[in-house]
């Protein structure tokens, strides 16, 4: 892995092609000053923190292929917002099927899903956004790392996630621990366009 806190990430069977698995902290540690209790210059306890809300954004294209399966595993979420980019099959219906809140980025003659990822980022309505590809899973274990880890005063502001990838059906070695910033603080993110 890239270090040797990556060989502890949890990797879990996965049907489709690409599969978000258990979170990995890989950026410097930021401590989430509007936790802090100013007067006593203490910060809580990670069962002090009441809840704190995750959205997950997707950026879609005619992403019908796997999103009914995709969008079953963050149901869990408090948010999901698909940002289509004009998609003509069933991409919307799906979504809607899912209560998914839906915002447009009109496509033009763009290529690829990074012009519209600041779009979608800004549309979630939580401070804490998880990024998730048309065609990717997210297991029960990552969702479960990430309300814990948010809850921690030493949270960072963002988190990379390692991907298990398949190809043609099958895992691949190649692409094994293809770690992807994909949890952010919303108001800290600004994500490049290319």
């Amino acid at each position: 892995g890239c270090c040797n806190a990556c060989s502890n990430g949890t990797q879990v069977q996965n049907p489709i092609n690409r599969k978000l698995a258990s979170g990995h902290n890989q950026t410097t540690q930021v401590t989430l000053s509007s936790v802090a209790n100013i007067e006593t210059k203490r910060f809580p306890t990670s069962q002090e923190i009441t809840y704190m809300p995750i959205s997950v954004v997707i950026n879609t294209y005619n992403a019908e292929q796997y999103l009914k399966e995709v969008l079953d595993s963050v149901k869990e979420f408090d948010e999901i917002v698909i940002c289509d980019m004009e998609s003509t099959d069933r991409t919307l219906d799906i979504a809607k099927e899912h209560n998914c809140r839906i915002v447009t980025f009109p496509k033009g003659n763009i290529t690829i899903v990074e012009p519209a990822r600041n779009f979608a980022i800004r549309s979630a309505t939580n401070e804490w956004v998880l990024v998730v590809d048309a065609d990717e899973v997210v297991t029960p274990q990552l969702k479960e790392y990430l309300y814990k880890k948010i809850k921690e005063h030493d949270c960072p502001k963002g988190i990379f996630i390692s991907r298990l990838n398949k190809y043609i059906g099958e895992f691949t070695k190649c692409w094994s621990n293809d770690w992807q910033l994909r949890f952010v603080a919303r108001d800290k993110t600004d994500w490049p366009s290319t």
